[in-house]
């Protein structure tokens, strides 16, 4: 099995495909049907007697997998450093990067950020007190870990 998950194999391949959605059938379960044609099947047999719940699995991946590869495309584009011009202004908190004093040799600083209308700026999100200016990027702060994830217990 490979390391990474080739999306664009995967786009492709569902591209090629015979569009869903595709449905299980058959006096077992075990036949694969697609599109709007009753001709359209494939019997899926395996020896180990478990041939319904493998067409299952098949027939409920390739179902879900064009909300999985949009769900994907959505998250990995949310943690793109965006320029600092379209960071939001309604008191949404998120991660910025700039550079002390806008000097291209000065230190990185990337405090969580937030817009203040009172300021007509960026205020650091735990100290609204400092006014950040020399912001270049910003992008969404990730979700929080769940408590049970963090304590090992649930919540």
């Amino acid at each position: 099995m490979p390391d990474t998950l080739d999306l664009g194999r995967l786009e492709k391949l569902l591209a090629e495909a015979t569009p869903g959605p595709w449905t299980c059938d058959g006096p077992s379960d075990n036949v694969i049907v697609w599109g709007a044609k009753i001709d359209t099947r494939v019997c899926f047999m395996t020896s180990d007697g478990k041939a319904a719940q493998n067409a299952t699995l098949i027939v409920a991946a390739v179902n879900a997998l064009p909300h999985l590869l949009s769900r994907i495309s959505e998250l990995e584009s949310a943690q793109e450093w965006q320029p600092i011009e379209t960071a939001p202004k309604d008191g949404t908190e998120f991660q910025a990067l700039g550079r002390d004093w806008g000097d291209p040799k000065g230190r990185i600083h990337a405090p969580v950020a937030v817009w203040d209308d009172d300021k007509g700026g960026f205020v650091d999100a735990s100290d609204p007190d400092v006014h950040l200016i020399y912001l270049t990027h910003w992008q969404s702060l990730p979700a929080a870990p769940q408590a049970r994830n963090v304590l090992g217990e649930k919540a």
